[in-house]
């Protein structure tokens, strides 16, 4: 179209030239749309666009004409613009319509409404339709539509008013029917009359805006019924979208209410309907009710206005309405929505939401009511959370300014700007305890709770952390927190902050703590979590039964409600057990049935992927607890004992431990209080026996039993048995006895019964042992027989001594019977720890006979052929599995049961070996074929295995095939095992080893799979450990490792092929923890025997010394976990029952450097000159390290396996043409981190006082290596100062001369460090000569002395310094060798006849003195190299290695009193110990997150800044680029109190 040139001419001409132009823009949209409509096509929107444009244009043109107004300023609309100055240049004299006579008047009007109709009906309405498609994109030309809809009421001011009236009444009416049918849903929504709820509501807002223009509102017609149109829209505010509320909110209810106040006077009405609605939607929605605070927002200055005071000319002030809201509503006092509980409830929803709009908009909520509240008359309510001014106004503003400040600064993410201001929630803490007078708090404490839940949603665990600790400190003498909702912020917000393991990283402070006490100190978090709990506890409002109960009830059920990492959970069920280590006679017993079952669901649900240790942790503090708080009154004793059995024997319930017998104790105070004493309990167990026993009694093929119900049993018979000595636990299992000791003659006795009786007592047996650690080799997992004194243990024992035969004739008949099912092949695995029992019970001999005929038995009927497939497969399998069984019995005493071994061995080399299991034809009732295929062949070779080992195996004669033959079979039979099966064929296959080494290419073949078939088990948790610690024997063969093959080139591919398993194994260990002790342990025990051996491993040794992976945050929070846990020793029995993985990685370290130790005088040098390489690598790789980074760790056990080696090490090798202390001092000059120069000097000074004839070279290295390096110096000097401590008096006078000549010199350089490190060498040297009394050097050097006092009198910071480094560890406490040697305690021969001389009494005191002073003593020693001097040098407590370690690897070596261990394991110097990190370099002030922070409320905050674009230049001589970078946001962060 050419649109221009045309309303040119058009804006040119008359009034009715321009309404011409409007009828034809009109009929022109109009075709577009009709035509768009029939064809199905959509039109171009543009053109829509230029139609809508236009024709707005044209009337605001045509209005101005008329009567010099116009609806469209020029700024919002190019066009009416454009017309308007046409207009203004073309227009002669007044307006035109009030020229015309009265009936041309009246025909202008009816023309022009005619005219505006047409725009209304034709134009407009079609484009709001959105159901029509007729627009590609219509929401550009909705708004047009809109506007033109705005223009045309505008101009229908100069019609007739009732014609204009009608145009009004027509237009609400249909936004009223639109509004209705969406409302209803349904309704004829292809009619031109219904309008969709956003464009009807944007129609709406535009005949509001015309009705309420800015020329004053038009008299208001009773026609026009706007009110039902309020509530219909109302009705969409809380059911529709965000952008339909954002419009009504905005745009539709402000002037609804306007014109509603002007027409009725009634908006308290209004106000409270609104209310009402966002109550409802509340209710429905909950917290994700986002869209209250929209409405809130947008219509907050019609439910709290606000006035403004301006000054006038005279200096007075004058209040004037913010915006132009009637009179009315500022005098209104029938409606205050401050007066409506929820309302403030609403606000402390949005103040910690999700969504950070949604907290803005709160936020602003909550500064808008408190400026409201200053005005606000207060009324007494029941609930209220918000109540009026207190008579001073100064804290009540102040606390909500802090508050709102607070809140403010939370938005921001970054920890340096949150936390100045965090200090300020003390303020708000404080603000919510009650005067001493009783008076009520200035705020209530669910604001507390909000501003907390807002914390702890922070981005920054700093800040969490903040919160928390602030929240634990909370007094609850004063505050009413529990009264006012705190139970469920405790139990549900703060359990679900404080599962972060990051919360509780240890700190260095804790870790100083604990290397000085030698056990993990709690995190502070932990630790006022603790006395949180206690102060629960002891709480006013948790004073009652009920409460306490209620409380409980709610903490287990928050507990259960997350998904828990381990170490959280340990520290938290600790802290909540802190009231009975507290107070244990106050504890009131509260646990009723609802409690018992949370706990059963914590124990069986949440505690089965936990992490295996720190999970018995939590279940021994959960018995621990559960024997204080039960309430025995309300729960039964059935009930008790099921909860008991929850408890796994193997974490935290095993009898014998700490925990059972204080649950013992317990338990007979229960039943005597509440169960009707010991008559009742007994006879609840003789009828649960009864009831097992008789389980399977009626016959029934559908009867079945639960295994766990005998484990309950079983725990349940022995705990009664060890709580009533007197009863007699022989009687209780006579039923047990009698039923075992017929069971051969009774014939009609269901077998599955005495299954029964077998596992019952079995599992008995089991539980009646004394706790065995897990890890522990397995001859001491075979249980001692008899306890002196144990009547429990011989009760069974004796059950099974006189039943045995009857127990073994039974088994042989069972699993040689046609009918054993496939159903009963688990109880395979009962029937084997029977014969294991009977085994370690009954002597050899006589078992010979009974066990003869159980392999004969097994071994007939494996040999005859069965009349169905099916039981035919069970019946081998059954056979073959006794079999696996009776090869345990026969290993223990191998030369009475000889016989039955040679039996054995000729029915598994003539039958066994070339059996298989074959699945049958009628297959679909074998389920799960696949387990017992494998269990087939575990069975199977076992029994091979077995006989390859009690055969010579180099003497190939007695094996029926040859053994690269049984290899063969072997490597064929593990690819395809599964699961546990593996064992066995990798036992073989060790077995067979040597006997292929004369066959490399073989070996190679064997190796390559052994790998193969462990990579394969790698994920599979439930075997891989079984698996790898029997690869590893293989692949790491003790031949292999000591002997060597003939072939050259087979022994280079042999090297190589260990150490590529070993670097695997190596990079393994890297990512998954103990996978490297398996094979360093191995290893470990072939090196002990032959220590050369090292040589051939050399590389494998080095990488075990220099192991330990880099921990990630929440490993090392394990490892403190555990740590802790292990710290309290028997009082949580986990520590009895198993041991702690924390320091696998350490104990790599310990074996290697166990090994380290043993290496002899001739192998020494090699493995240093390795050493040595890797140190030179790393530095090659990082020049400068930083402190506790990957490189430093390494470099740190480099040295300290080197100052291992120091007592063995050579002078000088042929590995090297330097010497070894030029070596050392060279490492010394290129190292910049203190913990690793301390080992270096230390090597260093051992060298030099060993090799008294060198000790020149430490005085060349001082003149040579002070032009590299001058901080080198301060090394070299310290060594010179160590090796005074340790020359004789003789040696001493010449070297303090020759040191004081090299010393002074230094005393005056320039180099600050240098300059105080030679000082305080040249004291430490006077000293020495001071306190060896060398009177000729002390007279010659007498000026010393004065220079020294003038050193430490003066003024300045360098006394200081030189005051710290003369009281640092390493000058003032460490000693060369009192740190490097054992005083090992014992008593000679002399002292031994001297006691024994003494009389009996003074030998009894003698004695308790020598214990006494023992135990102090062992306080004292410790470890310098690997534990106490990593701490002093402020090494990460990972790399720490507790005594305790080395003795694990090998207490013999190290406690040997015949001084087989050249390097001792402990010292006696107590002050090394006790010292303190040395600080006399500059400590790095780094923000530490537990420091007190500042609780002062006041003081100036800066606040960040982010201008607005108005505030830059706008001039037309700026160029864009400058623009561009002048609209950068500046922020400005900044602190308090700087």
């Amino acid at each position: 179209m050419e649109s221009i040139e045309f309303m040119n001419c058009l804006t040119n001409s008359g009034c009715m030239d321009i309404m011409k132009s409007i009828n034809l823009f009109t009929n022109k949209g109009k075709t577009l749309l009709r035509d768009a409509q029939d064809n199905g096509n959509p039109c171009k929107t543009m053109e829509i666009e230029m139609i809508l444009n236009s024709t707005n244009s044209l009337l605001n043109c045509f209005l101005y004409r008329n009567t010099n107004i116009s609806t469209c300023s020029p700024e919002e609309d190019s066009f009416a613009a454009y017309f308007t100055e046409v207009s203004v240049s073309a227009s002669t004299g007044d307006n035109l319509y009030s020229c015309l006579p009265g009936d041309k008047k009246r025909n202008f009007c009816s023309n022009l409404m005619v005219l505006m109709r047409s725009i209304v009906y034709d134009l407009c309405l079609p484009c709001l339709k959105s159901e029509c498609q007729q627009l590609e994109n219509n929401a550009k030309c909705m708004d047009l539509a809109c506007h033109l809809i705005a223009s045309v009421l505008g101009l229908s001011k100069l019609c007739d008013n009732l014609e204009s009236t009608e145009l009004h009444c027509d237009l609400l009416k249909i936004c009223e029917t639109s509004l209705t049918c969406c409302k209803a849903g349904s309704g004829e929504s292809n009619t031109k009359l219904i309008i969709s709820p956003l464009p009807c509501l944007k129609l709406l807002s535009s005949w509001l805006l015309a009705l309420n223009s800015s020329t004053g509102i038009i008299k208001f017609d009773k026609m026009l019924k706007v009110e039902p149109i309020f509530y219909q829209v109302v009705e969409l505010l809380t059911d529709s979208s965000s952008e339909i509320v954002t419009k009504i909110t905005l745009d539709v209810m402000p002037n609804l209410l306007v014109i509603l106040t002007h027409s009725t006077s009634n908006l308290a009405t209004y106000l409270k309907c609104v209310w009402s609605n966002i109550l409802m939607s509340q209710d429905i929605l909950g917290h994700n009710n986002t869209v209250a605070y929209l409405i809130l927002c947008g219509l907050i200055d019609f439910f709290l206005p606000m006035k403004e005071k301006r000054m006038l000319e005279n200096g007075q002030f004058s209040e004037k309405v913010a915006l132009s809201i009637p009179e009315v509503l500022l005098k209104s006092e029938e409606f205050s929505i401050l007066a409506h509980n929820k309302f403030w409830c609403l606000i402390q929803q949005g103040l910690c939401h999700g969504d950070p709009l949604t907290r803005k908009r709160a936020l602003f909520l909550l500064q808008r009511s408190l400026q409201h509240a200053e005005s606000w008359h207060y009324v007494e309510q029941k609930d209220a959370i918000f109540w009026g001014l207190p008579e001073i106004l100064a804290p009540f503003h102040q606390l909500w300014q802090t508050y709102t400040l607070l809140l403010e600064t939370l938005e921001e993410k970054q920890v340096h700007v949150v936390k100045p201001v965090l200090a300020r929630l003390h303020f708000v803490i404080k603000a919510t305890y009650v005067s001493q007078n009783g008076e009520r708090p200035l705020l209530h404490t669910s604001w507390l709770t909000t501003l907390l839940r807002r914390i702890f949603q922070h981005d920054s665990l700093s800040v969490v952390k903040c919160g928390i600790l602030s929240f634990l400190d909370l007094d609850f003498s004063c505050s009413p927190f529990m009264l006012h909702g705190g139970l469920k912020f405790v139990c549900c917000d703060l359990i679900h902050a404080l599962n972060e393991p990051s919360l509780y990283a240890r700190s260095e402070e804790c870790a100083t703590v604990a290397g000085i006490r030698g056990a993990e100190v709690l995190p502070s978090i932990a630790k006022k979590l603790a006395l949180f709990f206690v102060a629960c506890d002891s709480s006013v409002h948790l004073q009652s039964f009920e409460t306490k109960r209620k409380f409980h009830q709610a903490l287990f059920g928050g507990i259960l409600q997350e998904n828990w990492s381990t170490p959280p959970l340990v520290y938290l069920l600790q802290a909540f057990s802190a009231p009975i280590d507290a107070s244990p006679t106050r504890v009131q017993p509260i646990w009723n049935q609802a409690i018992v079952v949370q706990l059963k669901d914590l124990l069986t649900s949440a505690l089965r992927t936990q992490h295996v240790f720190l999970r018995g942790a939590v279940e021994c503090i959960l018995l621990k607890a559960t024997s204080y708080y039960l309430d025995t009154k309300a729960v039964s004793i059935q009930q008790l004992f099921l909860l008991l059995s929850c408890f796994k024997s193997t974490e935290s319930l095993h009898r014998g431990t700490h925990l059972w017998k204080h649950l013992v104790g317990n338990l007979r105070h229960w039943v005597d209080e509440s169960y009707g004493g010991q008559q009742q309990v007994e006879k609840l167990c003789r009828s649960s026996i009864s009831s097992l026993l008789n389980t399977f009694r009626d016959e029934d093929p559908k009867t079945s039993y639960d295994r766990s119900d005998v484990h309950r049993l079983s725990k349940m018979l022995l705990l009664v048995a060890d709580a009533f000595e007197e009863l007699d636990l022989g009687l209780l299992l006579q039923p047990v006895r009698e039923m075992l000791s017929t069971a051969c003659v009774r014939a009609y006795l269901p077998a599955k019964s005495i299954d029964l009786a077998l596992e019952l007592l079995s599992c008995l047996y089991s539980e009646a042992q004394s706790p065995c650690k897990t890890g522990q080799e397995a001859s001491d997992e075979i249980t001692k027989a008899f306890v002196p004194g144990d009547v429990v243990l011989l009760s069974i024992a004796s059950i099974f001594q006189h039943t045995y035969s009857n127990i073994v004739a039974m088994i042989s008949g069972r699993v040689t019977s046609e009918e054993f099912l496939v159903t009963d092949v688990p109880i395979l695995g009962v029937y084997a720890s029977c014969l294991h029992v009977i085994c370690n019970l009954l002597p050899a001999g006589t078992l010979q006979p009974h066990v003869e005929l159980l392999v004969n038995s097994c071994i007939r009927c494996s040999t005859v052929q069965c009349t169905s497939d099916e039981v035919s497969c069970v019946l081998q399998l059954s056979c073959t599995a006794m079999l696996a069984s009776a090869c345990g019995v026969i290993r223990n005493d191998p030369e009475l049961l000889k016989p039955v071994a040679r039996t054995l061995e000729k029915f598994v080399w003539q039958h066994l070996y070339d059996a298989e299991l074959y699945k049958p034809s009628d297959s679909k009732r074998l389920g799960e074929w696949g387990k017992l295929v494998s269990q087939y062949i575990e069975s199977k070779w076992t029994c091979i295995s077995f006989v390859v080992k009690q055969s010579p195996v180099a003497s190939a004669a007695h094996f029926s095939p040859l053994p690269t033959c049984i290899m063969d079979r072997c490597v064929d039979h593990l690819a395809a095992a599964s699961g546990m099966a593996l064992i066995p064929i990798l036992n073989t296959m060790q077995s067979l080893l040597p006997s292929i080494m004369a066959t490399p290419e073989k070996l190679f073949e064997v190796l390559a799979c052994v790998w193969h078939s462990l990579l394969e088990r790698w994920h599979d948790h439930t075997c891989f450990w079984s698996v790898l610690r029997a690869c590893v024997p293989v692949i790491f063969h003790r031949c292999l490792l000591t002997e060597d093959i003939v072939d050259t080139d087979a022994k280079t591919v042999l090297e190589k092929t260990l150490r590529t398993y070993a670097d695997n194994f190596l990079e393994s260990g890297n990512t998954r923890t103990g996978v490297l002790n398996v094979i360093v342990q191995h290893c470990f025990n072939i090196w002990k025997e032959n220590p050369r051996l090292v040589l051939k491993q050399k590389k494998l040794l080095i990488d075990a010394c220099l192991f330990g992976p880099f921990s990630h945050k929440h490993m090392t929070v394990v490892s403190a976990a555990a740590r802790y846990i292990q710290g309290l020793g028997s009082a949580c029995s986990v520590n009895e029952l198993m041991e702690s993985d924390h320091d696998a990685d350490s104990r790599v370290r310990a074996m290697a450097f166990t090994t380290v130790s043993l290496v002899p005088d001739d192998c020494a040098g090699e493995i240093f000159y390795a050493l040595i390489q890797r140190d030179r690598e790393m530095s090659a790789l990082q020049e400068r390290l930083y402190s506790n980074s990957v490189a430093h760790r390494v470099k740190h056990r480099i040295w300290q396996a080197i100052l291992l080696l120091e007592p063995v090490l050579p002078f000088s090798t042929s590995f090297s043409e330097t010497s070894t202390l030029d070596t050392v001092f060279s490492a010394l000059i290129s190292e910049n981190q203190p913990s690793v120069r301390y080992l270096i000097e230390w090597v260093a000074t051992r060298l030099l006082y060993s090799n008294a004839e060198h000790r020149d070279i430490l005085w060349k290295a001082i003149a040579e290596y002070s032009d590299l390096r001058p901080g080198s110096v301060c090394s070299l000097l310290a060594i010179a100062t160590h090796l005074c401590k340790l020359l004789s008096v003789a040696e001493l006078k010449q070297f303090v001369e020759r040191a004081a000549t090299e010393i002074l010199p230094w005393t005056m350089t320039q180099h600050f460090a240098v300059r105080v490190y030679a000082q305080v060498a040249l004291q430490s040297v006077w000293l020495v000569a001071k306190e060896q009394q060398l009177v000729e050097f002390l007279s010659r050097h007498t000026v010393f002395e004065k220079c020294f006092d003038v050193i430490n009198t003066a003024a300045g910071n360098r006394t200081k310094v030189v005051a710290k480094l003369f009281n640092s560890f390493w000058v003032s406490a460490f000693h060369p060798l009192k740190d490097f040697n054992l005083e090992v305690w014992g008593y000679n021969s002399t002292f031994s006849f001297f006691l024994l001389s003494l009389p009996f009494f003074l030998l009894v005191l003698v004695f308790c003195l020598f214990f006494c002073y023992f135990i102090l003593l062992a306080d004292t020693v410790s470890q310098v190299i690997c534990q106490v001097l990593p701490r002093l040098s402020l090494v990460t407590q990972d790399e720490w290695i507790h005594p305790d370690t080395f003795l694990a690897v090998d207490r013999r070596y190290w406690l040997s009193k015949d001084g087989a261990a050249k390097l001792p394991l402990l010292s006696s110097n107590s002050a090394t110990k006790c010292a303190e990190p040395g600080d006399w370099m500059p400590e790095k002030k780094a923000a530490d997150e537990e420091q007190k922070l500042s609780t002062n409320p006041l003081g100036d905050v800066q606040k960040k800044i982010i201008p607005w674009k108005t505030l830059f230049p706008d001039s037309e001589d700026v160029s864009m680029k400058n623009r561009q970078k002048k609209k950068r946001r500046l922020d400005t962060d900044c602190f308090i109190d700087r």
